[in-house]
């Protein structure tokens, strides 16, 4: 009898001791995801709508712009204005904003970005990005181009890195 309790509470050492690794590798694990998240942050943005690339831009691969002042911004880009409230292009003040653009090449074919995230990682900006292009030819050429506008809170390094 005595026997099988010392064999009892030498099981119950073992199992013991073995929910204790496996907690401490839990550990680990959470500590490593929480030094991730805080290396890595979303950066909130807004879309500008209502502007257009100008004709004096010649591209022959996408470019990608890191703008931070009026002037700058206008050698790019201008105005489309139309009718009605939805019409109006969006307000960008250069001393509480940047902007981070892309612009494509002129294309007769239905062309857009899409953002798949922008984020900081470390001291720098990521903008991850992907091209879609549809495979028919419209009558007219479009130049295509995504126009994003930031807290200057978040101005970093930029790294663009299409997908």
């Amino acid at each position: 009898m005595k026997k099988n309790i010392w064999m009892l509470a030498a099981l119950m050492i073992m199992l013991g001791s073995c929910n204790t690794a496996n907690s401490t590798k839990t550990e680990v694990k959470e500590n490593i995801e929480l030094a991730d998240n805080t290396v890595s942050e979303d950066v909130p943005y807004i879309e500008a709508k209502g502007f257009f690339v100008l004709n004096t831009v010649k591209n022959e691969k996408v470019e990608s712009l890191r703008i931070t002042s009026q002037d700058h911004f206008d050698k790019f880009f201008g105005v489309a204005r139309t009718m009605g409230k939805e019409g109006e292009p969006t307000t960008i003040d250069f001393k509480k904003s940047f902007v981070l653009a892309l612009i494509g090449q002129p294309t007769e074919k239905e062309t857009s970005f899409k953002i798949e995230k922008l984020n900081t990682q470390g001291d720098n900006l990521e903008l991850i990005y992907s091209i879609k292009q549809e495979q028919e030819d419209r009558s007219y050429t479009i130049h295509p181009c995504l126009i994003l506008v930031i807290d200057k809170k978040h101005e970093k390094d930029v790294r663009f890195l299409p997908q």
